[in-house]
């Protein structure tokens, strides 16, 4: 399943990791979630893509993320920054 992860952008600095709503359903059902960050917003900041798998298919999810995420940053996607 590919979902958005949560409903908007992180939001700017570390007071908060923004909303939950989307991941708490995965975290119920107790299946692996993978969150890749796929977008930029209007801020600049990730807008995340959760991909999630059967219960006990961790490997094989951690295997499609990989690809997923390549994909992402060559499309220009978020890239990884530290400051």
């Amino acid at each position: 399943i590919i979902t958005p992860s949560v409903p908007d952008e992180a939001p700017v600095g570390l007071e908060s990791t923004g909303s939950h709503v989307f991941c708490a359903m995965w975290s119920g059902l107790h299946v692996p979630v993978l969150n890749v960050p796929g977008f930029k917003g209007e801020h600049g900041m990730p807008i995340g893509l959760s991909l999630v798998a059967p219960r006990y298919r961790d490997r094989h999810l951690l295997e499609v993320g990989k690809p997923v995420g390549e994909i992402f940053e060559a499309k220009g996607g978020w890239e990884t920054k530290i400051e």
